[in-house]
């Protein structure tokens, strides 16, 4: 079995057919664990000193998804 991440989107499951859509998708072995990490450790800056001109929105996209990349890098 290979495993991969999807960030966003949605998957149909029509008996042994499955189709994702997906706005982000990734193979473990594409992903860039320190690239990865300097990305949380930014979503997270900015979240804990955020101002105005910070989109908390984007911001918490970010850091999920650079979670997400680091949990599916860590289990290849």
């Amino acid at each position: 079995m290979v495993s991969g991440t999807k960030i966003s989107g949605d998957a149909e499951i029509l008996g042994d057919k499955v189709t994702f859509l997906a706005e982000l998708a990734e193979w473990p072995d594409e992903i860039d664990i320190d690239r990865a990490q300097a990305a949380k450790e930014r979503a997270e800056q900015r979240l804990s000193n955020h101002t105005a001109e910070i989109d908390v929105k984007r911001a918490e996209f970010a850091l999920r998804k650079a979670l997400i990349r680091i949990d599916v890098a860590h289990h290849m």
